[in-house]
């Protein structure tokens, strides 16, 4: 992390101040969400300690498997506390990807701005180019390697929590309100994380991406300049054709936006598979119960 940060403050005066103000409205919006997880979690320990039975929710069950009823309420809060935490590392997590994503923005501005009124002037940008590009791509590497594992194990978790809590918001959907509002902002919740867990890598490798489609298009600025510039624009855009720059998960998939959509596509038809399963057991289920009902009569 302290690698990370040292290679950012490198072009501190450059990204991060330009777009401070889009830093601050970030760091305000997960404090935000990090307060609602908050209060939800409290509510949610408050109203099962109270001895409150929901719907398709054995508390007997639970107290035979923590032993004693009083641990309920320590098992609420752990869960709790658990989230929370949750919550402060995706802070983290967001935060750094999002700094190394305005230093990225800002080096994309200058490369497609770039008016070189010399040859000597357009060499002198290219080389410095280079530097700073090789070390924001570098800094996005550490931050691969400190965050790959975090966003494997936490993509892990999400995906079926997503899925389940999704399913049991739905089968709830005739239940008392005070039973199914929670389960529904749990789906919300559980949506937010995958949006934050994804969204922001995503973003970062597709400005990475951009950067040589964007200078290329800047060809004009420095086309009429001699060979020796042409040949330092054609190793500025060879360095800035790394297309494996990003955030990975455990190193064996880049998280960038068709994999967002293909994890979207495999939710979607895994919780319409689960919901035709419950349909299916639902009528299997009623004649069932009517041969039951006839034989007693």
């Amino acid at each position: 992390m302290i690698e990370v940060m040292s290679l950012l403050l490198l072009n501190i005066d450059r990204g991060v101040r330009k777009y401070h103000g889009e830093m601050v409205k970030l760091n305000r919006r997960l404090g935000w969400f990090r307060n609602f997880i908050i209060i939800y979690s409290s509510c949610q320990t408050l109203y099962f300690s109270s001895g409150a039975k929901p719907q398709g929710i054995n508390i007997d069950l639970y107290s035979k498997m923590l032993y004693f009823d009083q641990l309920i309420f320590v098992y609420n809060v752990t869960v709790s506390y658990l989230l929370v935490g949750w919550c402060v590392q995706l802070h983290i997590y967001c935060f750094c990807i999002k700094a190394a994503l305005c230093e990225i923005n800002h080096f994309i501005k200058d490369a497609i701005q770039v008016k070189c009124a010399s040859e000597k002037e357009a060499i002198a940008f290219f080389t410095s180019s280079i530097s700073r590009n090789a070390r924001l791509a570098l800094s996005v590497r550490y931050l691969d390697d400190i965050f790959k594992r975090f966003a494997f194990f936490q993509l892990g978790m999400i995906i079926p929590s997503i899925l389940f809590v999704t399913f049991a918001a739905i089968m709830r959907r005739n239940s008392p309100l005070i039973e199914f509002l929670p389960n529904a902002i749990l789906v919300i919740v559980c949506l937010s994380l995958f949006h934050v867990l994804t969204i922001f890598p995503a973003r970062l490798h597709n400005q990475v991406k951009k950067t040589r489609t964007l200078f290329c298009s800047n060809i004009r600025q420095w086309i009429h300049h001699g060979r020796r510039v042409h040949t330092a624009a054609l190793v500025f855009s060879s360095h800035l054709g790394q297309t494996d720059v990003g955030l990975t998960l455990w190193g064996f998939a880049l998280l960038s936006k068709p994999l967002i959509l293909t994890i979207a596509v495999s939710l979607s038809n895994a919780l319409a598979i689960f919901l035709q399963f419950s349909d299916c057991k639902k009528q299997i289920e009623r004649p069932q119960t009517f041969h039951n009902t006839s034989t007693s009569e």
